[in-house]
Order: structure tokens, then C-alpha cells, then sequence
């Protein structure tokens, strides 16, 4: 289980250890990036902040593949992509918004 406290640093629990452990390689190179589970732990799904890309990992921090998310107007300072716990992506740039229902699932 990835852990990300309110203004600490990452850590990376197992149940079979009784102390954190460092994040992975693939994740410490993203700090400041989002992270959520995929529905049903499957993976994680990892957002950087002013891109417009999803990428997407299987538990062990294998790649998988990106999901691009760039409008056609192009992705912009403004563009953000919240990613919901359901597997949902919603993009807002400006007043629009779009919402991709499930679409980690």
C-alpha cells in the first residue's frame, strides 16, 4: 500500500513488514505526482501535474501504458485531470468539462 501524508514523503507499506519502505524507483521519480489505485488494486494510475496524460502501471511498477487526454484545443496551464477512486478521469480546462466515466476501470 502506498502511503502519501499530508506534507511528508511517501512511503510503501506491506502487510508481511512491520516499517515503511522506501517507494519504488519508477514512483520516487515522480514526486510530485498523483497517484491512485486502479479500481479493484489492479495498478496504479499516475498523473503529473500540467500534463494531460495518465499513466498507468501494473502493481509491481511495471509499465503498461499512457493515456493521452489532450483535447483537441491542446493541453494548457489551465487543463487539469482529477483522476476518481471509481477509475473516473474528469479534464477541466476553463469553464468545460469532461468526464470520462470509469475509464481505468
Amino acid at each position: 500500500m502506498l502511503v502519501e501524508p499530508f506534507g511528508g514523503p511517501r512511503a510503501l507499506y506491506r502487510p508481511e513488514v512491520p516499517v515503511p519502505l522506501p517507494v519504488p524507483d519508477w514512483l520516487a521519480r515522480r514526486p510530485s505526482a498523483e497517484v491512485r489505485w486502479l479500481p479493484s488494486q489492479r495498478g496504479y494510475a499516475i498523473h503529473e501535474a500540467g500534463s494531460c496524460a495518465i499513466e498507468v502501471f501494473d502493481p509491481e511498477g511495471g509499465e503498461c501504458g499512457t493515456l493521452d487526454l489532450t483535447p483537441a484545443g491542446g493541453c494548457s496551464a489551465d487543463t487539469l485531470l482529477t483522476l476518481g477512486v471509481d477509475g473516473s478521469v474528469v479534464r477541466q480546462q476553463g469553464c468545460g468539462l469532461d468526464v470520462f466515466r470509469r475509464l481505468l476501470r
